[in-house]
């Protein structure tokens, strides 16, 4: 049943995360909702003929919807790492353009600048964004 909601909503999901607007994550709901009942349905239908017990066959289909749950979450996280790989690759590449383009002159770029460059290094390490931008302005002063 995993495979069957995996099979479900891995590409849908997908490619509706890729194919960003206003309605996308209400479209991910109804088709989580839809796919999710339509497979806890059919596992309902497949363990009724089996003697277990009412609780046992809840616990089932629990699982089934903690499954679905954990992979829409593994889907989101896997395109959000994407768009920021794309949105850290298209910083860099403005950056460095700018930076070789002015000579190499740091202070002509602007603290906004500056910045977002910080929110993409506190994004992959382990430092704060206020404690990244002291650490610039001490080693700024210190040249």
């Amino acid at each position: 049943m995993q495979s069957k909601l995996k099979e479900a909503l891995y590409g849908p999901v997908e490619a509706l995360l890729q194919a960003t607007n206003d309605e996308t994550w209400p479209s991910i709901r109804k088709l989580f909702k839809r796919e999710t009942e339509t497979v806890v349905a059919e596992c309902s239908a497949a363990l009724s003929g089996f003697d277990m017990k009412e609780q046992s066959k809840m616990d089932f289909s629990s699982k089934l919807e903690n499954y679905a749950i954990d992979l829409v979450e593994k889907v989101a996280k896997e395109e959000a790492g994407r768009v920021l790989y794309l949105m850290k690759e298209r910083y860099l590449l403005i950056f460095v353009t700018r930076f070789i383009i002015r000579g190499g002159n740091f202070d002509l770029f602007t603290y906004e600048w500056v910045k977002l460059g910080c929110v993409f290094i506190t994004i992959v390490s382990k430092y704060k964004i206020d404690k990244i931008i002291i650490i610039l302005i001490l080693s700024k002063s210190h040249q």
